[in-house]
């Protein structure tokens, strides 16, 4: 075939194409494989929610490191502690978000609700420990919800314990353990508190012995 028949062929096929697309100059949407979607709408709405709940927890700790930093606590240990805490709490959101990205769930409004903290003062460290221990464990149970809705998922279900159950229940054992060492170094009858040991346990927390 010369060069100028094949010329005309092009030039056919080039006509018939500009035909039928005449009118129509909208981009065809290409059809899009999502068998790794999560269908479930539950399980959607309460990945969703953990991510609030995630943030909602680091600001709470944010509070709590801001309190104890202030010169009239002096705390450097428990203000250290909580802001590795805040850190640890919005790096988990951070990892919920791009999951839910991978998996395509999207971040809607109706299901993100940030709070503010309902306290910005702490009494003393072992009632901020009570607390995080107490608010530890409502993640964990929304953690374990998750997983349980997500029966037959077994990509998502691995990564909530790979990445997040495993890691619960270490936070809650070590502040359980903080919880119990602080009570038995302390006086806690009200209206005594020994801020001496509180002391001795901040010291502890930034990871320094006592000298005798």
């Amino acid at each position: 075939m010369g060069s100028l028949s094949v010329s005309f062929v092009f030039l056919g096929v080039f006509t018939l194409i500009l035909h039928e697309s005449k009118g129509d100059n909208t981009l065809k949407e290409f059809p899009i494989d999502k068998q790794h979607h999560i269908q479930n709408s539950e399980v959607k709405k309460l990945l969703q929610e953990q991510v609030s709940a995630e943030l909602n927890a680091s600001l709470v700790y944010l509070t709590m490191a801001a309190h104890f930093g202030n010169e009239k606590k002096n705390r450097p240990g428990f203000n250290q502690f909580f802001a590795k805490c805040a850190q640890e709490e919005f790096e988990h959101a951070q990892m919920f978000i791009s999951y839910m990205n991978k998996r395509g769930v999207p971040l809607v409004k109706e299901n993100f609700k940030m709070e503010n903290p309902s306290k910005f003062t702490w009494k003393h460290g072992l009632e901020a420990l009570e607390e995080a221990l107490k608010m530890e464990g409502e993640v964990t149970v929304l953690i374990k919800r998750i997983h349980e809705k997500a029966d037959g998922d077994g990509h998502l279900t691995n990564f909530l314990e790979s990445e997040f159950l495993e890691e619960q229940v270490d936070s809650m054992r070590r502040l359980s353990g903080y919880v119990h060492n602080l009570r038995s170094m302390a006086v806690t009858t009200p209206p005594a508190y020994d801020m001496l040991s509180e002391y001795l346990f901040d010291l502890q927390l930034q990871g320094k012995k006592l000298e005798l």
